[in-house]
């Protein structure tokens, strides 16, 4: 059996493949049995067009979810893609693809269990990405998108009034994203029209972004702005092996209800995720100004090539570390009323204080050649309701 790059697999001659098969089935506490089905076109449908959606449903909700995109090559070199996408589906607060960053199990494994904070969310895009040099791509997308709570949820649309204000627990948003992203040094594997990132070799990866919010266009709700900026790298330290790190800055200056800032992505399953912080819990943290540092150094064979019943394993050792640092304005906090209109008590979240949030590990590689193990502590915010203190994780991996 061979699956393609994204977990898809070919249907013989009708040329399309059907997944992510990690997607097809899950449970939680909102649609109950969950069922998915995805199909997607393959090269032998055509080398230029990507067709591909989904069709979801839930037992207990008894709602109907789906998503259609279309995809065109315009050039193969320079990389160039138009496309667009239409999806309507159950969400949760803090999993959206900017935060799980590309990570197809964690994302799957998020449709299980007890839904914190979940909303219905129509999102239609249409996109433009193009290489302008190597290892320099442009992405510009214009998208809007619904925000449908299924949890008691209200917002002040003028914070400025007080408790005077009107308030909604829905709305509409419209904008547009430009992402600069800049990696000279990556290495693309490419097969027909599906492509892969292989990461970089010596070179930083930078990546900025800023997006704009339009009200009155196509319904929005709101003006705002938000900016981004990422710098992805590793580098030897001769024989004390590999440092690994992502630093990332963020800034939000605009008003807005909570579930248009920043949510840290938190991790409260069994399994180490790289791009999440593993002893936060989910939807734990809010910020509309924040800096983000992950560090990992693995010593490959320092320590264990000097044992010898252990130098055969090829087992390595490693160290890491997670800082976040942030806040949350006064006027976005004024913007969350105590009750909505009914009087039903509204949730409202808590933001970092003065202490930045730390948590520190330590783990062994390359176990099997394909598994991790990392023992985590945090360090600071131990006092929250439902924190774990200290865990150990596992991670699995496969190389090409």
């Amino acid at each position: 059996m061979r699956l393609g790059f994204n977990g898809y697999q070919p249907l013989g001659p009708l040329h399309l493949d059907v997944g992510p098969l990690l997607y097809s089935y899950a449970n939680n506490t909102i649609e109950g049995h969950r069922f998915r089905v995805g199909l997607r076109t393959n090269p032998g449908f055509s080398r230029r067009w990507v067709l591909k959606g989904y069709a979801a449903y839930g037992t207990l909700d008894r709602q109907f979810k789906y998503s259609l995109g279309a995809d065109y090559i315009v050039t193969l070199k320079p990389w160039t893609i138009v496309g667009v996408k239409r999806s309507y589906d159950l969400e949760r607060l803090g999993f959206t693809p900017e935060n799980l960053g590309g990570n197809s199990f964690f994302s799957a494994y998020a449709r299980f269990g007890s839904y914190r904070r979940p909303y219905y969310q129509e999102d239609n895009q249409v996109y433009l990405r193009r290489e302008l040099g190597k290892g320099f791509t442009q992405t510009i997308t214009f998208r809007n998108q619904t925000f449908d709570p299924l949890y008691t949820f209200a917002y002040r649309t003028k914070p400025g009034q007080g408790a005077d204000s009107p308030l909604h627990r829905n709305f509409r948003t419209t904008e547009l994203m430009l992402e600069t992203r800049l990696a000279p040094d990556e290495v693309i594997l490419q097969n027909d029209n599906e492509r892969l990132n292989l990461g970089a070799t010596r070179k930083p990866v930078y990546t900025f972004r800023y997006v704009i919010g339009m009200r009155n266009v196509l319904d929005g709700a709101f003006n705002y702005h938000r900016f981004s900026l990422t710098l992805k790298h590793s580098f030897r330290m001769g024989t004390l092996g590999r440092t690994y790190y992502n630093a990332t800055v963020g800034y939000i200056p605009s008003t807005l209800p909570y579930p248009l800032l920043h949510t840290p992505l938190g991790n409260e399953s069994w399994f180490y995720v790289d791009n999440a912080y593993n002893l936060m819990n989910f939807f734990e943290f809010v910020c509309d100004r924040y800096a983000a540092l992950r560090i990992e150094h693995n010593f490959e064979g320092l320590f264990f090539n000097r044992i010898p019943a252990i130098r055969r394993l090829k087992w390595r050792f490693l160290t890491t570390a997670k800082v976040l640092v942030g806040g949350v304005s006064q006027d976005n906090l004024s913007a969350i009323p105590a009750t909505d209109e009914q009087g039903n008590p509204v949730a409202g979240f808590q933001p970092l204080g003065r202490a930045p949030y730390v948590e520190v590990g330590y783990g062994i590689d390359n176990i099997l050649k394909v598994m991790r193990v990392d023992a985590i502590h945090r360090l600071t915010y131990r006092d929250n309701p439902g924190v774990t203190a200290f865990a150990v994780k596992a991670s699995f991996w496969l190389s090409l």
